[in-house]
């Protein structure tokens, strides 16, 4: 989208929005007023809006919108180049102090379990890469589908009763 802007100006960025939330059907989250962040940041982040909306409808559907996550981050919304980061930046380290506040049941059982406790003993090590995150699994605006983390989880384990059970998926 930015390129968009810097070589056909306003013109072809607007042009470019209005054709994508056409094929949206509406705005990137309708017409209230909850969804007026998310239009702003759909002006260079429409790849990730889009992605949410289609790939995390059950978060877009609860109204957790860019906001919800990153903060107003209004420096951030003034410059083009990226240069102004969002209030908020997680990592995978780092993002389950946003999820367990949504999600307390599984964060639990993730704290008590190997990866969990590993992250939290390893954090700022290299080997914290070994153990996975929330978002190391499920992804970051988009949500990986059940299939997708499990077949993730099997490169390194062969039998996963406990990634089932915490989760919900895979075969009963």
């Amino acid at each position: 989208m930015r390129r968009l802007r810097r070589a056909g100006g306003t013109r072809s960025s607007s042009l470019c929005l209005l054709l994508a939330l056409g094929a949206m059907g509406g705005s990137p989250g309708g017409s209230s007023q909850d969804d007026a962040s998310s239009t702003t940041c759909f002006f260079c982040h429409m790849d990730i809006v889009i992605e949410m909306k289609i790939n995390a409808a059950k978060h877009w559907a609860a109204k957790v919108r860019c906001e919800s996550c990153h903060g107003r981050s209004i420096g951030h919304l003034d410059v083009e180049d990226n240069s102004i980061k969002p209030e908020k930046v997680w990592t995978d380290a780092s993002v389950h102090g946003l999820c367990r506040k949504c999600h307390p049941g599984p964060f639990r059982k993730y704290a008590s379990g190997r990866h969990g406790k590993g992250l939290e003993k390893n954090r700022g090590d290299q080997n914290a890469r070994r153990y996975p995150s929330c978002s190391g699994c499920h992804g970051y605006h988009g949500q990986t589908p059940a299939a997708a983390i499990m077949a993730k989880c099997s490169s390194c384990h062969t039998s996963l009763p406990a990634a089932r059970d915490v989760h919900r998926v895979g075969p009963r």
